[in-house]
């Protein structure tokens, strides 16, 4: 008999449900066949489903995934939009066509397509994280935010919601929210040691090295081989200057993954701080042929460049870099010291601004008033503040006395300094209000300029730079006191020695020598050499002189770091000052003591010459990077000898 309309209907149901599950276990299987890579496999079981269910959404879908995978944007954007065509309120399909948009540029659509997919399907973690992901990439960074914590509040225990929303809040400033959820995700997932290294980096952004440290060695005993925690291990030994200790774990990453170009630059970064320039350098130009277009590795080769005295190619590296991020702050800055070096004065300064922006010169107040950019000053006020350390200070006060000159006597001229320059400053330049720095309220000026700033308006080219020996005028009274108590000590020649820095550091400085390099000064017969050197050098002057004989002059009731009315007016007293480059090089020269001093090839001081061209006064003897400081040493005490008919 016949069936009526009603059992066909039924007839068809059950027919239909059958097929459909058919279908699903196919597309499962495809499925399973793209999961490892079997594209055609996958492909072909897919197009048995179309065959007999043409408007099947599911069997589109997953063949605009296996396009998609296999290098065909379009054609996968094609097969999604039949999908959605047949199942236009499914979120899964909507979520896979917007990746497929963000991937081939099409922002707008794939927006879109995110809204539409999760107004289908609010619950889909991850759908509402990718879209969280796309936003943070387009910079809109609140929306961002706000699509990961709803994912958080559906679902606490997710741990890639947490995780999004924990590298979210590090990268935007708030490490403090961003540990706390990094360590609800490992209480979760304690076996997931990703999340160990993704905390590292955290700790590490918050200052605490050693916590970050342990984290990743906890990391790296469950796996040794893991390449982010070597990575980020390196990273942090450089950050707190064990670089003996970080290079193993650099080259250990380097090694194991020779196309990461961060595992590179970590590797050249510790190599470079540890003087190893050669195998530094290799290490950058690896990375670069990896990533050639990496602004950061020309960076860091620029740096190392200028390091070892190559100033025209750190240049070049360092344009590269800007090529590929115009806005990269320190290749900027790294570009401003080189040109320097190269005497390249004029096109220096146009670059030397970027070294506020990335943290290099410090403080930055130029927001506390409008900058001076030579308007007149006739009734004026102009504020003068100090950037960088107190040698710095020094340095940039050359400019001081012809910019007074200048000025309209209506024009009121404040200049901030150093707490222990202040009197000296005071007594140098008279026409100038002089304060210690922060003393003055910068509502009560008109203009503001750091004294860095000023010294590039007034020194465009070595001709700008002074050809009279000392501009800072000490004590007369504290220069006879000293100079009688150096005539107490003899008729010899009495010489100032600063042989390293009051701040020390992992990094090997290659500006600083021990007291031992000095056994040529300490021989000449007719010297008394006096100590110059701040900090607490006690131990070191007494190993010297048990193990050569040398006899180092102290003065004990002189404070050389904080005395600097003193050791200025002592300065002035010796027949010599002998010094590396550290702030006694400008304590000397600024009062045009005659002084010899050490530089490395290349520094930028010089500003390209074999002179100092900031202190007239000053004798440079220099090395080569790959040498040690023996040979210029001897060079300098023989220039001394012959200069002091000795």
């Amino acid at each position: 008999m016949p069936a009526n309309r009603r059992q066909r209907r039924a007839n068809a149901r059950k027919a239909g449900g059958k097929a459909g599950n058919d279908a699903a276990v196919v597309l499962a299987a495809a499925g399973e066949q793209l999961a490892q890579g079997r594209f055609a496999d996958a492909d072909r079981m897919v197009g048995r489903v179309l065959a007999v269910y043409p408007k099947n959404a599911d069997a589109y879908h997953l063949r605009g995934v296996i396009a998609y995978q296999t290098g065909h944007g379009q054609a996968a954007l094609d097969l999604l939009a039949k999908a959605v065509k047949y199942a236009p309120r499914s979120g899964a399909i909507l979520g896979t066509q917007a990746v497929i948009h963000d991937s081939l540029g099409n922002a707008a659509d794939a927006e879109k397509s995110y809204r539409k997919a999760l107004a289908f399907a609010p619950e889909d973690l991850q759908i509402r994280n990718n879209y969280g992901g796309f936003l943070k990439s387009a910079g809109k960074l609140q929306e961002a935010e706000e699509q990961f914590r709803k994912a958080v509040a559906a679902d606490g225990g997710d741990i890639a919601s947490l995780t999004n929303l924990a590298a979210m809040l590090a990268e935007t400033g708030r490490p403090d929210a961003s540990e706390a959820l990094f360590r609800d995700a490992i209480a979760k997932a304690p076996n997931v040691m990703d999340l160990q290294t993704d905390l590292a980096v955290v700790l590490q952004q918050q200052g605490r090295l050693d916590a970050a440290r342990q984290c990743l060695e906890t990391v790296l005993q469950r796996e040794p081989e893991n390449i982010a925690a070597l990575i980020n291990l390196a990273s942090v030994h450089f950050d707190a200057e064990s670089f003996e200790a970080g290079e193993p774990m650099a080259r250990k990453a380097a090694d194991a993954a020779p196309e990461n170009p961060v595992a590179q630059n970590n590797l050249g970064n510790i190599l470079t701080a540890l003087s190893r320039h050669t195998e530094a350098e290799e290490a950058f130009k690896r990375a670069l042929r990896t990533a050639p277009e990496d602004p950061r590795t020309y960076g860091n080769l620029g740096h190392l460049l200028k390091v070892m005295g190559r100033g025209e190619e750190a240049v070049a590296a360092y344009r590269r870099a800007l090529a590929f991020d115009p806005q990269g702050g320190q290749q900027a800055y790294g570009l401003s010291l080189s040109l320097l070096m190269t005497g390249k004065i004029q096109e220096a300064w146009r670059y030397h601004e970027a070294g506020f922006d990335c943290g290099e010169r410090r403080p930055d107040r130029r927001a506390e008033a409008p900058r001076w950019t030579q308007q007149p000053l006739d009734g004026k006020t102009l504020l003068i503040w100090p950037e960088q350390g107190v040698g710095d200070e020094v340095r940039f006060a050359a400019c001081f006395s012809e910019f007074l000159a200048a000025v309209p006597e209506t024009a009121e001229i404040r200049i901030e300094c150093d707490a222990r320059l202040a009197s000296i400053f005071a007594r140098s330049f008279p026409r100038a209000q002089v304060a210690a720095t922060g003393g003055t309220d910068p509502a009560s000026v008109d203009f503001q300029i750091s004294s860095g700033q000023l010294t590039e308006l007034l020194r465009p080219n070595l001709d700008a730079f002074p050809v009279e020996a000392g501009f800072l005028t000490p004590d007369p009274d504290l220069v006879e006191k000293w100079r009688g108590r150096l005539d107490a000590l003899g008729p010899t020649k009495k010489v100032g020695l600063a042989w390293t820095s009051g701040m020390k550091s992992g990094r090997r400085d290659i500006n600083l020598t021990t007291l031992t390099d000095w056994r040529p000064l300490f021989a000449l017969d007719g010297v008394e050499v006096v100590n110059l050197q701040y900090g607490d050098v006690d131990d070191e002057i007494n190993a010297a002189a048990s193990e050569t004989g040398s006899t180092l002059r102290r003065l004990p009731d002189l404070d050389l770091k904080d005395d600097l009315e003193d050791v200025l007016a002592l300065c002035m007293a010796l027949d010599a000052v002998v010094c590396v480059a550290t702030s006694s090089i400008d304590f000397a020269g600024s009062v045009g003591a005659p002084t010899y001093t050490l530089s490395n090839e290349g520094d930028w001081v010089t500003l390209g010459t074999d002179r100092h061209p900031w202190y007239p006064s000053a004798r440079i003897h220099t090395r080569r990077h790959d040498e040690d400081w023996s040979n210029t040493i001897a060079a300098l005490v023989e220039d001394f000898r012959v200069s002091a008919n000795l």
